[in-house]
């Protein structure tokens, strides 16, 4: 399980970026817990700054997903303009995560001349569960294909043992590779060639649903 802060002028260990919030924090600084079976306040505040109702009110939800996109928890209300409070805890309410990661986020609502604005989000894991994959949908895969995962950022090279590109792969990130010459290898879909130095040969359904995931890539 990750704790992860809100509001947009922390930096947040999964680099959160939070767009100028709708229901801004009152310290700047707050903290929640987002885990298997709901949300853990741990000191967060927020006051409602804007009326998206017409009626004096801002209205907002809270929406969490799971890392297959399953909605595991809605909640909708709203609350007086200049209304200030902690969010509290909570636990979902619409059925339990199936993939990791877990992702909450709190909406200001669209209406009266206001678009909808995000005032926070965070993401965590919950133990035992595998991370969701998406199913490739890129190009056809060449038939000489490899997988192969990264155990360390790599820099992405314009040739074999050329210069860099300015691009790199990063630790626990896989790709196939098309092509090798001289311990270089050429990936498919991203362009260009890395070291192979710092590289695993792993099956083509590694980190799919069922499929074992190296411990130190876990939630990567």
């Amino acid at each position: 399980m990750k704790t992860l802060r809100l509001v947009a002028l922390l930096v947040l260990v999964v680099a959160l970026a939070v767009p100028v919030m709708a229901l801004q924090a009152l310290s700047g600084s707050g903290s929640g817990s987002v885990g298997c079976t709901g949300f853990t306040d741990l000191g967060s505040s927020y006051t409602a700054d804007r009326d998206n109702t017409g009626a004096g009110q801002e209205a907002y939800h809270f929406i969490a997903t799971d890392g297959a996109g399953n909605v595991i928890h809605f909640f909708a209300s709203s609350v007086s303009v200049g209304f200030s409070g902690p969010i509290g805890n909570f636990l979902w309410n619409a059925g339990a995560p199936q993939y990791n990661p877990i992702t909450l986020r709190f909406v200001s609502l669209a209406g009266n001349g206001f678009q909808e604005q995000l005032a926070g989000e965070w993401t965590g894991n919950c133990a035992g569960l595998p991370t969701y994959v998406p199913p490739f949908t890129g190009p056809g895969l060449p038939g000489n294909k490899n997988l192969v995962l990264f155990l360390g950022d790599t820099p992405i090279l314009q040739s074999a043992g050329g210069a860099p590109t300015g691009l790199a792969m990063k630790t626990c990130q896989t790709a196939f590779v098309i092509d090798q010459k001289d311990g270089f290898a050429r990936l498919f879909v991203m362009g260009g060639w890395v070291s192979l130095a710092n590289t695993l040969d792993v099956p083509e359904e590694y980190g799919q649903p069922g499929s074992p995931v190296l411990p130190q890539c876990v939630g990567k």
